[in-house]
């Protein structure tokens, strides 16, 4: 038995569990999403909530070395919406950023206000999104036309977005900073 060829098929077959188990929560997510499921509206604190939901790809951002930060926001960082839906939104950010970001950078997850506004920002070091597919990635079944490491369904952006709607958010890509 050739041990490091044992190690690829495993790692390979983790790989592909993930992508099944992401397409079967996403299908749930839109089943949910058309049939008008009413969201809960009540007080959720960002910060918390963010260290939460990174600590749950600490695991998969080390098979690359890349660091998940969360820095602390100066104080309670509250917004409103469902838990579970802000939750998820958060985590179709962080796995996205996971998917672009090279090995040995960091994704980070920030918590803050912007004026009365509670947002969450999630950046990465990946390669961007090209001019042409900034709105396309939002819309379900579509990607971006650039090529990457791992890919997706298509349906990830789109969920947070109608999801993002749903609770009177929004859900965007920031402009360039380069």
């Amino acid at each position: 038995l050739d041990q490091e060829d044992a190690r690829r098929q495993v790692q390979s077959a983790q790989r592909e569990l993930r992508r099944l188990g992401r397409l079967a929560s996403e299908l749930l997510d839109l089943s949910r999403l058309d049939a008008d499921v009413a969201l809960r509206v009540e007080p959720v604190e960002l910060g918390e909530l963010c260290r939460a939901v990174a600590a749950e790809f600490e695991l998969r951002a080390g098979e690359n070395a890349i660091e998940l930060d969360v820095p602390a926001p100066p104080g309670p960082c509250w917004g409103s919406g469902d838990p579970g839906a802000v939750a998820r939104v958060v985590r179709i950010l962080i796995d996205n950023a996971l998917r672009h970001a090279p090995p040995s950078s960091t994704v980070r997850i920030l918590p803050s206000y912007h004026g009365e506004t509670a947002t969450v920002s999630v950046e990465d070091e990946g390669p961007g999104v090209l001019p042409e597919d900034r709105e396309r990635i939002f819309v379900r079944f579509e990607r971006g036309s650039a090529p990457s490491g791992e890919s997706g369904f298509g349906l990830g952006l789109a969920i947070g977005r109608e999801l993002a709607r749903k609770m009177g958010g929004e859900l965007r890509l920031a402009e360039s900073s380069s």
